[in-house]
């Protein structure tokens, strides 16, 4: 009687099938599409404005259908924070695997011969057959492949013949490393931009929109006034000629949040020129901004 045993090979781990999802081209492009696609739509589409003004230029199904898709407000929706974090994610994951491998090839020394190493088994290969002497010939090679950006390398077999090894573009893999780390750059600064901290706040409840636009400042809820260290915002103000404010508001939804600003802006003069048409030429704002010592 005999004992039948089995084995079986463990398939990769799941962390591996997670990093390798992460790092894959599809990810990355699917991922960059995407981003393109809203980018566009936040380009053309006027973002932050008046619900207002959006109902009275879609009417009411598609005011209703942009807004739930957070149209009139791309760049801060979940799901484009949720494009770029991923895209950041796919990003910085082939950078991490890639970058080493890379600087050792960018740092190691011109490649080596081995009595073993067989040219015809290459899978890029090309076969030149001529009646050339081997130091003429070698010549011929060498010079080619300097001339196309090589730096050929001769190895003698010990059987007569030579093998010749050229490399280039040690350095090019430095473009692969910067583009990959701009990308990353670039999404780290629109997730900054996005100004997570207050929506988490209003996620919370500890900070909450005001909605009725006909009241004073000083009526305003304090849930709707931000810190003046907010790091991110994107703030309108409409200022009358002679006048002055410390705030602006950044619109949120149907409704604003208002962002105390570290310095006062006055506007001391607006003026509006005109082509000969009757057309309007240029519009020209003469302002001061103050510190907080009052000083311009």
């Amino acid at each position: 009687m005999t004992k039948q045993s089995t084995s079986s090979v463990a398939g990769p781990s799941r962390i591996s099938l997670v990093v390798n999802f992460l790092g894959s081209m599809r990810l990355a492009v699917s991922l960059l599409v995407l981003l393109a696609i809203a980018s566009i739509i936040g380009t053309v589409l006027n973002q932050q404005q008046p619900y207002e003004d959006y109902a009275l230029k879609f009417g009411p199904f598609w005011f209703d259908v942009f807004r739930d898709l957070g149209l009139y407000n791309v760049y801060r929706t979940n799901w484009y924070l949720a494009i770029v974090g991923f895209l950041v994610l796919s990003t910085s994951t082939c950078l991490i695997r890639n970058t080493p491998r890379m600087v050792r090839e960018m740092r190691e020394p011109d490649m080596t011969m081995t009595s073993a190493y067989d040219p015809l088994g290459m899978a890029n290969k090309t076969e030149i057959i001529s009646s050339l002497p081997m130091d003429s010939a070698t010549h011929m090679v060498t010079a080619v492949l300097r001339g196309r950006g090589y730096r050929p390398r001769l190895h003698d077999r010990g059987d007569g013949s030579m093998v010749i090894i050229g490399r280039k573009g040690r350095y090019s893999r430095i473009g692969y490393i910067l583009t990959h780390a701009a990308i990353i750059v670039f999404c780290a600064a629109a997730l900054y931009n996005a100004d997570i901290p207050v929506k988490l706040a209003m996620l919370v409840g500890s900070t909450q929109p005001e909605n009725n636009f006909h009241i004073p400042l000083s009526k305003v809820s304090k849930a709707a006034w931000l810190p003046v260290g907010n790091p991110a915002y994107r703030g309108t103000v409409t200022v009358p000629e002679g006048q002055s404010t410390q705030v602006a508001y950044e619109l949120v939804g149907n409704g604003y949040l208002v962002q105390p600003l570290p310095f006062r802006i006055m506007l001391r003069r607006f003026h509006v020129s005109y082509y000969s048409t009757g057309m309007p030429k240029d519009f020209i704002s003469n302002i001061v901004l103050y510190n907080k010592q009052g000083k311009c």
